[in-house]
């Protein structure tokens, strides 16, 4: 019997199972060289940090080095790319935030990789809620003295934040919304530049995640005004939360891992399994922990309904707010 294509039926047969063979060996030897994690922001940031400390872990447990590579810009755009075009195989991945994944297709019309097709979930490794840090000088020392100034001096306060249409972006259009002021928002491309800034005097605060502020709290170079979550930071327990003065009002960002689409299952489960390993790895608790970051996993299929839902949710907020970036 022949196919249309002029091949005989039994030979299509043995070429797919000698391609399953192929694809299981390959599994099975997984990983025989080394992994590149691509992070798509600039190093020092929260990202960096989770895609440094779980390389070092997977090194050390897999007979493979596992390094990481930066590449910032265009709103994650660049390193997203990268690896929907690297081959499915496992060799490379992206340590990544819900921008790349669930708002940049809000943003523009047209990507160079599509998030739901190009991309696939390997598993998540946590959130970080944000400390707004204040430049000293400021007079100001509590969120609510903080949101009393701003009140009377619209438009005064410059907030930088890492990013267009990220996360920390986000949590400052809501505040303004709460609030009813205005702030003079300043874009950075990475966390790390604008805390030099802030450090420098160049900006008035800055909303980001704790793992960069604690050492500049402790010296006395910068001050904690503020803090998103539903809970104080155990760090920082005589900050307030903005969610204190106004409920619901929290702000966060998600990290997780992604691999190329096609990457074997088998695989897929390896790297997952790493990741629960190091998520659940007291080591890495008391380590990642200290810098108020959230860990926890599951698996991949967990993820992608997570990733369906913050699509969907981003979506209707950009609409909204109308938030957008020019093309």
């Amino acid at each position: 019997m022949k196919t249309k294509l002029g091949m005989p039926y039994n030979k299509i047969c043995v070429t797919l199972a000698l391609i399953s063979i192929l694809l299981g060996a390959s599994a099975q030897n997984f990983p025989n060289k080394q992994i590149k994690m691509i992070v798509a922001t600039t190093p020092g940031g929260p990202s960096d940090i989770l895609a440094r400390a779980l390389a070092q872990r997977m090194s050390e447990k897999m007979p493979a080095q596992v390094v990481v590579e930066n590449r910032p810009g265009a709103n994650s755009i660049i390193g997203a790319d990268a690896v929907a075009k690297a081959p499915p195989d496992g060799y490379t991945l992206l340590v990544t935030t819900g921008t790349a994944i669930t708002i940049n297709q809000h943003l523009f019309k047209k990507l160079p990789y599509n998030p739901a097709t190009d991309l696939m979930p390997v598993g998540k490794l946590g959130m970080s809620y944000f400390v707004l840090y204040a430049k000293n000088g400021l007079p100001f020392q509590t969120a609510k003295d903080f949101i009393a100034y701003a009140k009377a001096n619209p438009g005064k306060l410059s907030i930088g934040i890492n990013g267009v249409a990220t996360p920390p972006h986000f949590t400052v259009k809501n505040l303004e919304f709460a609030t009813g002021t205005k702030f003079n928002i300043v874009q950075y491309k990475g966390a790390a530049p604008a805390f030099n800034d802030l450090v420098a005097g160049h900006v008035d605060l800055v909303l980001e995640s704790p793992s960069l502020g604690l050492a500049f709290i402790k010296s006395g170079t910068v001050k904690a005004i503020a803090a998103t979550g539903n809970k104080r930071f155990a760090a920082l327990p005589d900050v307030s939360t903005l969610s204190e003065i106004y409920p619901g009002l929290e702000g966060l960002s998600w990290f997780g891992v992604m691999a190329p689409v096609g990457t074997p299952k088998e695989i897929i489960k390896k790297l997952n399994q790493e990741i629960q390993d190091f998520v659940a790895d007291p080591a890495t608790r008391e380590k990642i922990a200290a810098l108020n970051f959230v860990l926890e996993s599951g698996a991949p299929e967990q993820m992608g309904e997570y990733i369906k839902t913050e699509t969907t949710h981003w979506g209707e907020f950009l609409k909204r707010t109308g938030i957008s970036i020019e093309q």
